[in-house]
């Protein structure tokens, strides 16, 4: 006769659930800290106190969200676009963020959700630059003819369709863009794969995940170790990100 325990179906559902609602209690609470206000990294002075409607809160205002992107938006942004598209857009943290940083320049922010949609307005008002940023739905290969011969730079978040959007074969336009892009390689071609699709017209670099020191944030003194890491936390699966730059 065995003595194993029968298996509880609801455990690993009970356990996600619990530790969602830790990660998202933590974020909030320490977020009114804040103030509304991004703390720190390239979008620091945004107003940001709108409810997130993808990804997390905390280290959004703190100012670590994908900090391994820092550097690759503080060359963007040294290149002077004159349009940013921004393709899975939430809320309008980089959509605003780059707003911000590029007075001249004309934003597009594209969410197929319309509370995201919404929360990105918001967002947008608030830091008055809505006049330069543009919120709409989907967004086809076929589109980015619409901004040919712009200087455009291009970032990314769509939760794996990326590698059907950004097909230079349907997008032609794509080969004068520049292009940050999240991947998501699960049940995906390799991540390589993708970039060597711009091969002929860009330089590509991989940007890897890193990790988030608890220690380096003021706001989070007196956590536990294992709530600090939890207040920091982004997303189950870390994903890399193509940085994909025009030549000459």
């Amino acid at each position: 006769m065995s003595t194993d325990e029968p298996d509880n179906p609801y455990a690993d559902f009970t356990f996600d659930v619990a530790l969602a609602h830790r990660i998202v209690t933590l974020g909030r609470r320490l977020a009114v800290g804040c103030e509304g206000i991004v703390q720190s990294g390239p979008f620091a002075g945004m107003r940001f106190d709108t409810g997130v409607t993808d990804g997390c809160l905390l280290p959004k205002v703190l100012g670590c969200y994908k900090m391994e992107l820092h550097p690759a938006i503080a060359d963007a942004v040294a290149r002077a676009p004159d349009i940013v598209i921004n393709i899975g857009s939430a809320e309008g943290y980089y959509a605003v963020g780059l707003a911000r940083l590029l007075p001249a320049a004309r934003i597009f922010a594209y969410d197929t959700d319309a509370l995201a949609r919404d929360r990105c307005g918001e967002v947008a008002r608030a830091n008055a630059v809505d006049s330069r940023v543009t919120i709409r739905d989907g967004i086809e290969p076929e589109d980015f003819a619409e901004f040919a011969g712009a200087r455009v730079f291009v970032v990314c978040d769509i939760d794996g369709g990326e590698y059907a959007l950004l097909d230079p074969a349907r997008a032609p336009a794509l080969a004068g863009f520049d292009l940050l892009v999240e991947m998501h390689p699960l049940g995906n071609p390799p991540v390589a794969e993708f970039a060597a699709r711009f091969r002929q017209s860009h330089d590509a670099r991989i940007i890897q995940p890193t990790r988030r020191d608890p220690n380096t944030f003021p706001l989070l003194a007196g956590l536990s170790p294992e709530d600090g890491l939890l207040a920091l936390f982004e997303r189950v699966e870390p994903t890399p990100w193509v940085d994909l730059r025009t030549r000459g």
